[in-house]
């Protein structure tokens, strides 16, 4: 866009220059949108043109430089290594992305095929999980432009499983222990003990 020009009958109208070479004639508004362009630098210029086929001269060059749009995903993340795991979660890392950007991308986790999570960093810990079950694990990187890379090579990692609780036998064998002691000494039969008359 431009600010119009002004002249001492109504009328006026616009051509617009690329590169010295004209692209659009008798525009009636100050402003025009040039489309169609590959990446690169272009200046543009405009004259004002009466009815009477009198013009201007042209307006300083405006320079614009188009930059292709980001169309590079990032880097696969790769070598998903297992940290830990209990019986309720498993942390794993795994070597950064990189992008064509510069700038580092975010991840997403899935887990078995679907997404559960998001993180910056380089490692995650899913929790909320069953003792005792295998789960794999995919991660995929995410560009500013929202260029998404190939998921990683899948990580399997199983929960731990508790320990089991004292069996029932266990518990009543002990208790049987305690009182056949309790009444060994109360009888004087413990060896090393005695038992005294009145």
């Amino acid at each position: 866009a431009w600010n119009a020009s002004t002249d001492n009958l109504p009328g006026v109208m616009y051509r617009v220059y690329r590169g010295g070479v004209l692209i659009a004639n008798y525009l009636t508004s100050a402003s025009y949108t040039d489309s169609g362009l590959a990446s690169g630098t272009y200046t543009y210029q405009v004259s004002a043109l009466d009815l009477w086929g009198n013009a201007s001269s042209l307006t300083a060059g405006l320079s614009v430089t188009l930059t292709a749009p980001d169309t590079t995903p990032p880097t696969t993340p790769a070598n998903l290594t297992l940290s830990s795991a209990t019986t309720t979660a498993i942390t794993f890392s795994w070597t950064a992305s990189t992008d064509n950007s510069g700038t580092a991308p975010t991840y997403r986790i899935f887990r078995d095929g679907t997404q559960v999570g998001t993180t910056s960093g380089t490692s995650y810990t899913d929790s909320g999980l069953s003792p005792g079950t295998t789960y794999s694990y995919q991660v995929s990187a995410v560009d500013g432009a929202g260029n998404v890379s190939a998921l990683s090579t899948a990580l399997s990692a199983t929960t731990t499983t508790p320990p089991p609780p004292p069996s029932q036998n266990t518990a009543s064998a002990d208790l049987e222990n305690s009182s056949s002691q309790y009444f060994s000494i109360a009888d004087g039969s413990q060896s090393g003990l005695g038992v005294s008359g009145s």
